[in-house]
């Protein structure tokens, strides 16, 4: 890599690496023991700011600098702020440790008597930024022509400076507060297709779109053809066109860029909408080219507000300005708060979803017919969530006049067991005195039923601190534990039985 390269760190400039080649008697100059360590170093540090990026990766806390840190009753000094250990990883992917605390002096001092310390309300940056400390002092022999004693360096370590500097010197390193969610097959109103000649703000809405999203900026002089099924914008060197087809739009740049947008008939008009994924979304950020880190880029690892005037007069406001590294661990424990601690469905007391359960094993004593349906958790649950509007209990009935087949409210209690982290929907004693010894499908046929919870309503119990959270009741496939990662979603489930064969006693609290 050439100095400049060097400089600021461009990988789509550097033109090449280069190590050696070692054969039988190659001469070994100090050039070639540090190109050899160059060429690792470099690459090393290539793959940390492009695939791990550059931040904080751990520690590196700015606080106040305690007058003795053996008694803190002793108060502060506010002439300077303390780091403590940690590591980074600069714009241009080398590594910064810090392995004890540091002490930075507060306000940065002035190298110009007329420049006076303020002594109203300021604001600074504390930057961190790696330095090559050359040790180890050592003398060079000399030549015969040369009377000057020559001196070099045995050792170059990997060090670091820490300083402060008025907020705004700051350089492009500066991290800047941002908000990008894209959502999976999101749906953006682009346009109207049938009004673009028509109507000069549907004409802007297009115009804005291509220009935005594809970077041309010669597209407001260019002129504009449409046709039903085209629509055609050139100048003499570039040319864009969007062709209406089969309920898509097709862009076709003469630079070779495709793509493709949907169309939705609303009032016999054409409305066109795009859909993004994350996956286009992440790519065409990728598109946008490599990072490139200027002069004046630090790692930034507080803000400090200096007020002489305030009780304290130091603030410290270490995580607005700090830029990240999200390490394996770290998004760990981003996805698990987002995602983790979700409580489950994990067993049921109709052995699985879509069996079909005897009548000798659905009337049993310990069966469905007396004892209800049954669902265990993983979690302790918010009883009170658990009820006869969240946990249903449905049968397939054929209705008499139109022969239709609907899915009827199986009346009944729900209980919820803390200590095995079990709910229960109990059948209630009338009905199955009405169905099982009156007439209905079910004596006929036998039944199909089905068990729905809620998840969406139903919550875990609050503890240890723990926020609660919507169960996790999509039942993928039919297979437990119930949930996709995902807070709610309902939980359905199947069972049948074939049509009776003796029917036992009802429960003694039918009436």
């Amino acid at each position: 890599m050439t100095n400049g390269n060097k400089k600021y760190c461009s990988t789509c400039s550097s033109p090449y690496f280069e190590r050696n080649n070692y054969y039988c008697g190659k001469l070994m100059t100090a050039r070639d023991f540090q190109d050899e360590q160059c060429y690792f170093n470099e690459k090393r540090w290539l793959i940390n700011r492009m695939i791990h990026g550059w931040g904080v990766v751990c520690g590196l806390d700015v606080r106040r600098k305690p007058k003795n840190p053996n008694d803190p009753n002793e108060g502060f000094d506010d002439k300077y702020v303390q780091i403590t250990p940690g590591m980074a990883i600069d714009c241009c992917g080398r590594e910064i440790f810090l392995n004890e605390n540091w002490n930075v002096k507060l306000p940065p001092e002035k190298t110009n008597a007329s420049q006076q310390i303020d002594p109203d309300e300021k604001k600074f940056i504390i930057c961190l930024e790696y330095f090559d400390c050359k040790t180890e002092k050592v003398n060079i022999p000399t030549t015969s022509c040369e009377s000057k004693e020559k001196y070099g360096y045995n050792r170059i370590r990997d060090s670091f400076n820490i300083f402060a500097k008025e907020e705004e010197r700051i350089g492009s390193g500066e991290v800047k507060s941002r908000r990008i969610c894209p959502l999976e097959n999101k749906s953006e109103y682009l346009f109207n297709w049938d009004e673009i000649t028509e109507n000069d703000y549907e004409k802007n809405l297009l115009l804005e779109f291509l220009e935005k999203t594809y970077n041309v900026d010669w597209i407001r002089t260019a002129n504009i053809k449409k046709t039903d099924k085209t629509i055609e914008i050139s100048n003499e060197i570039n040319a864009l066109s969007l062709t209406l087809i089969n309920g898509k739009v097709q862009i076709i740049i003469n630079d070779g860029r495709t793509d493709e947008l949907i169309v939705k008939q609303k009032n016999d008009m054409h409305c066109i909408f795009k859909t993004e994924t994350v996956h286009h979304f992440l790519c065409k950020k990728l598109k946008e080219g490599c990072h490139e880190c200027d002069e004046l880029s630090c790692q930034v690892l507080a803000e400090v507000t200096v007020d002489p005037t305030a009780d304290p007069p130091i603030t410290i406001d270490n995580c607005s300005k700090r830029r990240l590294i999200y390490s394996n661990p770290l998004l760990h424990e981003l996805i698990d708060c987002y995602h983790g601690d979700l409580p489950h469905i994990v067993g049921i007391n109709w052995k699985e979803n879509g069996a079909e359960i005897s009548w000798d094993d659905f009337a049993d004593d310990d069966g469905i017919y007396k004892n209800g349906v049954q669902v265990e958790f993983d979690l302790k649950m918010n009883g009170d969530t658990i009820n006869e509007n969240t946990f249903l209990f449905l049968v397939k009935m054929k209705e008499p006049d139109t022969g239709n087949y609907v899915f009827e409210h199986i009346p009944g209690e729900v209980e919820y067991n803390e200590s095995t982290l079990t709910a229960t929907k109990i059948i209630d004693s009338k009905w199955l005195v009405d169905v099982f010894f009156g007439f209905s499908r079910i004596q006929e046929k036998g039944a199909e039923f089905m068990v729905v919870l809620k998840g969406d309503f139903i919550i875990s119990s609050e503890e240890n601190n723990k926020p609660v959270k919507a169960l996790d009741g999509n039942c993928i496939g039919g297979k437990l534990p119930s949930g996709k990662g995902t807070e709610g979603g309902d939980f359905e489930s199947w069972f049948s039985i074939p049509k009776p064969g003796i029917i036992p006693e009802p429960p003694e609290t039918a009436t």
